[in-house]
């Protein structure tokens, strides 16, 4: 073989991959852009910002930075919707993986009915 491709070579269809479905492309790109906000609300999680703090003191009445962070109502909610998102992304890769194999079995079937 000289490496050299031959004109039959040359003039064969080149196999080409079938675009994405939209819905396939949507659904990758929203759990992308969904990961990448749980990044950040993990950062935001580990920051001692917070917009809206509950002040909090101690039995001795010193104030208590850590519990008005703990308690502070913007940190919770993000908490909670980030808690929602994980498992909705978690749902949404059970419902896939069941449609994925309930295909897979239907596509099985077909070719061993096949002649």
């Amino acid at each position: 073989m000289s490496g050299t491709p031959t004109p039959a070579e040359l003039n064969r269809p080149v196999p080409t991959r079938r675009p994405l479905p939209a819905q396939v492309r949507r659904h990758a790109a929203i759990a992308l852009r969904l990961s990448q906000a749980l990044v950040t609300v993990d950062e935001a999680m580990s920051s001692t910002q917070g917009r809206t703090t509950v002040r909090t003191t101690n039995a001795l009445g010193i104030p208590d930075p850590v519990g008005e962070t703990v308690a502070a109502i913007d940190r919770l909610t993000l908490a909670r919707r980030a808690a929602e998102s994980e498992l909705m992304l978690e749902r949404t890769a059970q419902a896939l993986e069941a449609s994925l194999r309930t295909l897979e079995g239907a596509v099985a079937q077909w070719e061993g009915g096949r002649p």
